[in-house]
């Protein structure tokens, strides 16, 4: 993961928990780990920071949404455990592209780009 991100609205960074002891950071999975088995979700992980780029340059500022860390560690957990279930069990479709590791939406797009410039042409070859 890189190092030196901003923090969400708790302020606390994953260079903060990684500079932790390592029995605080088991700690800290240990809450993860209750949270996921009792599905509970701490209503402040789903608050956002929204925060504007100090840029003089007006049209190359865009804001960003800041997410807590341990809001994005918990779904990181939850991510890692899911996904490998769900593809043993053949569970994603053929026609979703995109959805792990080694695959991307680069020919479902070009297919569909394709079709969008032939009907185009069809119709307007067929309407001269």
């Amino acid at each position: 993961r890189k190092s030196g991100k901003a923090p969400g609205l708790s302020g606390i960074t994953a260079d903060m928990i990684r500079a932790c002891p390592e029995s605080l950071q088991k700690m800290i999975l240990s809450l993860l780990n209750s949270a996921l088995r009792v599905r509970f979700n701490f209503t402040w992980w789903k608050k956002r920071l929204l925060k504007v780029a100090n840029d003089p340059v007006i049209n190359k500022t865009r804001p960003i949404m800041l997410l807590d860390v341990l809001s994005k560690g918990f779904w990181a957990i939850l991510y890692s455990r899911v996904v490998p279930t769900l593809e043993r069990l053949q569970a994603f479709k053929s026609g979703q592209f995109g959805a792990g590791p080694g695959t991307n939406t680069t020919e479902p797009l070009t297919i569909a780009f394709t079709l969008a410039d032939f009907s185009s042409f069809r119709s307007n070859f067929f309407n001269m």
